[in-house]
């Protein structure tokens, strides 16, 4: 779930364990139960490996001859007390370990509030201190101060100016030997195309031509307006912090990702920038939504036309993450105004 619900969720999970052990179940929720595996044991039976996997079991664990045989008949005869019963016997809460792998940023704070002791362990489940998470910022440090470390480090404001559009092509291993490829083309004019595709098929594809824009996914295509749009169109410059200097970003704090003290930006209510304090270089953005967090990372930077890129990007989608690894780059080349019709 998101990040801001993790207190929430804690919190239900042992009430629910807790309402099992002292409300009887309801009715109808145990006969939807029972159903289940009622349903799922007679399904099962139709395979052959099946009836070997039960005799195996039944060896292995020490069980009654006529122990599957007599199961729907044990399953069916289970009563609310049965399970209050079970519950009270195995459902520990005071043995309970509750496990939260998030960022600890934006979740330690709520779940202090529960009174629930906290321990902590680093990613390979060492025990570790309560980490820090308030790094003290730098006095005099604004956001320009930090978009401006950021255009010099990749090259420079002079270099950038020069540049009217960009192309990127890169790739990822979907699965093994499928391959998912990455096509981005930005300008100068508020335009840009970015399309997914794997196997000859693609995936998604936007465009925003300037004025207009659209999506296209599963080959159903719908036109972007309103705040979609205008935030599409902000999005389409090659290098988008020029425009975060002219104002309406915020530097809000100091993060560590992934070991790296970076600067956090916050460009809206949605997306958050992050800058490392070492290089200047951008080495994460985070995009927030109703169905969660999507971040992306940046690293491996090298240059072209005299301007740092980053050529690899790893993308999360869910628990799961993606790197794409950029095979080219172009700068004021391989892009006509025909391609975001």
């Amino acid at each position: 779930m998101r990040n801001a619900l993790t207190e929430s969720a804690v919190v239900e999970t042992l009430k629910e364990i807790k309402r099992i052990k002292s409300e009887p179940v309801d009715p109808k929720a145990l006969w939807n139960a029972k159903a289940k595996y009622v349903g799922d044991f007679v399904l099962a039976l139709e395979q052959p490996q099946t009836i070997a996997r039960y005799a195996l079991s039944i060896k292995l664990n020490d069980l009654p001859q006529d122990f599957y045989s007599t199961y729907l008949e044990k399953i069916n005869a289970v009563t609310a007390e049965d399970v209050n019963r079970v519950a009270n016997k195995y459902f520990k809460t005071e043995n309970a370990r509750i496990v939260v792998v998030g960022k600890g940023s934006e979740v330690l704070e709520n779940l202090e509030k529960t009174g629930i002791p906290i321990k902590y362990f680093d990613p390979y489940a060492n025990p570790t201190e309560k980490p820090n998470y308030a790094i003290e910022m730098p006095k005099d440090m604004d956001a320009n101060k930090v978009l401006n470390a950021y255009i010099e480090a990749i090259g420079g404001k002079t270099r950038l100016d020069e540049v009217n559009s960009v192309y990127m092509t890169a790739e990822a291993e979907l699965q093994p030997g499928v391959m998912m490829n990455l096509e981005m083309k930005k300008t100068t004019k508020n335009q840009s195309l970015q399309e997914v595709t794997a196997m000859g098929q693609s995936i998604m594809k936007s465009v925003v031509d300037g004025e207009s824009g659209y999506v296209v996914m599963q080959g159903q295509k719908s036109d972007m307006s309103g705040d979609d749009l205008k935030k599409s169109i902000a999005e389409t410059s090659p290098f988008p912090e020029v425009n975060y200097l002219n104002g309406g970003v915020a530097l809000e704090k100091i993060e560590d990702v992934d070991g790296e003290k970076a600067y956090k930006i916050k460009v809206d209510d949605e997306t958050s920038v992050f800058y490392s304090m070492n290089s200047g270089l951008k080495i994460k953005e985070e995009k927030s939504s109703p169905m969660g967090t999507q971040s992306s990372f940046y690293t491996d930077y090298k240059e072209v036309a005299g301007i740092k890129f980053p050529f690899k990007i790893g993308q999360t989608f869910g628990p799961r993450k993606m790197d794409f690894l950029v095979k080219e780059v172009k700068v004021n080349e391989g892009v006509t105004d025909t391609d975001f019709d």
